[in-house]
């Protein structure tokens, strides 16, 4: 047995039956070792970062470990955006790259790079095993990290030599390691929160994506925290679908293209009960401005994300499904009757904000928008009332309209995407990977023109392995979010923005895809029905829209939450003030 063997034993021990990856030569034994042991399945990806791509939307979607394997120096760069990815939006993510042999290391040997040092800022660890009896310990430590405090990356550099070396394979046993968090002293407990609760006039629950990664119990019981008390609820871009947006306490998703109640409601709330979110700049605002008549509790499993953005009275440094639980198990609970009609003159306040996301009627081209919304009424329509969505949005104006459009309620309608790092490309691997995950859900990849362009030679992947993945493409011919800030912001300057497409249709279809080509109003509904029905491999909706629409409501750089722009014609802003 080799280095190889006891690695790929460790992975099936840990539970690990799918790998995404590219192969080459500094990773040939590994590769080697996972065919002759023929328990883990070994994806081809067509790019590097593909594969990082899919092993993190296979990860969102299971809750289990996303592994992807890469040869060495441009293998192992390649995947450097996915790992950053996965460390922004809390991902468990194991990269295992091919390195030269320990002894021409430093020597510039054909495709050596210090990926170790590379990629420690991007990681949770980063480490080279030196040694084949280093391997167990290290395949420990790996997936401990990753799954430890707030999730995330690691990777693990491994030497063609080391890899080759004789060896034993470990016991098939695999010990559960004890798990040691560093943690803030908190400076509140559950009882406190129910008195501020008790107190509260206009509460607002804020659930970002640590509910989620909490488990399905910590969703539940923050929705019954909510329905007791009756508190409306935001959530992040992350965090959507965490309270059932059909349900009458949502208040959709806040912040720079959230909904305008969501934004008056952290506004002018008094008691910010912000669970499981890190205050990204996104939801912010005018920092100095946020929730300005709010006492804020923070709940957040990461030490870090603590008083780093918004300064709080009180927090607890715990995972939120911890915390969710006690309080809805506290003595205390029971001291107190709450009415079912608590904080009405709080709710009839923000019905007067209610202001739903729209879009110009009557236009001769379709508006995205439009699409969206159409794709909204058919998941929910009764011919689809059994079906999980999971919807994979990637970055720009399609990604926002995917939050505003389509109302989510996790477990029944899922969303994933590329949240803190942004990563445009993202969506049809990360689509392949949830997919090939949980394939009984039916997986719709929204994206751009332009982040598609960047992947979607991965379709080759699920055409190859059969996987039912449907992408739906939003063609307006335009970068249209950059498009749409230099308009507003560079006196229209446009510069980089136009996209000159193939027919897409045409070229997927050239790849083994079902294609279809949407480009008129009245096939609009019929065609979705289509597209959402097909199974036997990946499907590509190719939809021509609008190139000058708009994302709104918008809160521009530097503004409070209440100074929207809310009309794309008038370019009209409401403001707003505290009911108080």
């Amino acid at each position: 047995m080799r280095g190889a063997n006891r690695l790929v034993q460790n992975l099936i021990n840990k539970g690990v039956n799918t790998i995404f990856g590219y192969p080459g030569g500094a990773i040939l034994p590994v590769l080697d070792a996972l065919s002759v042991s023929g328990k883990i399945k070994y994806i081809l990806s067509r790019t590097e970062q593909g594969g990082g791509f899919m092993a993190d939307g296979y990860a969102n979607a299971t809750g289990k470990l996303g592994v992807v394997m890469t040869t060495s120096g441009p293998g192992a760069l390649n995947a450097v955006t996915c790992l950053q990815n996965a460390l922004s939006d809390g991902t468990p993510l194991l990269a295992l790259t091919g390195q030269v042999a320990t002894t021409v290391l430093g020597t510039d040997a054909f495709q050596e790079a210090d990926v170790v040092n590379i990629t420690k800022p991007c990681t949770k660890m980063s480490a080279m095993i030196k040694s084949v009896d280093d391997i167990d310990d290290f395949m420990d430590d790996a997936v401990y990290t990753c799954f430890s405090g707030r999730h995330g990356p690691v990777l693990l550099d491994l030497p063609k030599n080391v890899m080759s070396a004789p060896t034993e394979l470990p016991s098939s046993a695999d010990e559960e390691m004890e798990r040691l968090d560093n943690y803030l002293n908190d400076t509140i407990d559950v009882e406190d929160i129910h008195d501020l609760i008790i107190a509260a006039e206009r509460p607002v629950i804020l659930a970002g994506n640590g509910v989620i990664k909490a488990g399905s119990e910590a969703i539940n019981d923050l929705r019954t925290l909510a329905t007791m008390y009756n508190i409306p609820v935001t959530t992040t871009l992350m965090g959507l679908g965490i309270y059932d947006e059909k349900g009458p306490l949502s208040l959709k998703m806040l912040g720079m293209h959230g909904s305008y109640q969501a934004n008056m409601a952290i506004q002018n709330c008094d008691l910010l009960l912000n669970f499981g979110s890190r205050f990204d700049d996104r939801i912010t605002g005018l920092v100095k401005a946020f929730a300005p008549y709010a006492t804020i509790v923070h709940v957040d499993i990461c030490s870090a994300n603590i008083n780093k953005v918004i300064k709080v009275q009180h927090y607890i440094n715990y995972c939120c499904g911890v915390v969710l639980r006690e309080l809805l198990e506290a003595r205390s609970l029971t001291k107190h009757a709450v009415s079912k009609k608590a904080h009405s003159k709080w709710h009839a306040t923000i019905k007067g904000w209610t202001m739903p996301f729209s879009f110009p009627q009557g236009r001769a081209t379709l508006q995205g928008r439009e699409v969206i919304s159409c794709l909204n009424d058919i998941i929910y329509s009764d011919e689809f009332k059994g079906t999980k969505f999971r919807i994979v949005a990637d970055v720009g104006a399609h990604q926002m309209w995917a939050a505003q459009f389509i109302d989510y309620n996790r477990g029944r309608v899922n969303f994933l995407t590329s949240g803190g790092l942004g990563a445009m490309g993202y969506a049809v691997p990360a689509s392949i990977g949830a997919a090939i995950g949980q394939p009984d859900e039916c997986v719709i990849c929204i994206c751009g023109d332009g982040g598609f362009t960047m992947s979607f030679v991965e379709l080759l992947t699920a055409v190859e392995n059969k996987v039912n993945v449907k992408v739906l493409v939003i063609n307006n011919s335009y970068q249209l979010m950059v498009k749409m800030w230099q308009e507003k912001f560079y006196e229209g300057r446009l510069l980089g923005v136009k996209m000159n497409n193939p027919p897409f249709h045409d070229v997927c279809a050239a790849m083994g895809c079902e294609t279809m080509l949407i480009d008129k109003r009245t096939m609009l509904r019929s065609s979705l029905e289509f597209f959402l029905k097909h199974k036997g491999g990946p499907i590509v909706a190719n939809v021509i829209t609008d190139s000058a629409e708009a994302v709104l409501p918008m809160v521009s750089p530097g503004k409070a939450l209440h100074d929207m722009i809310v009309d794309e014609v008038l370019d009209e802003r409401l403001t707003g003030d505290a009911p108080c």
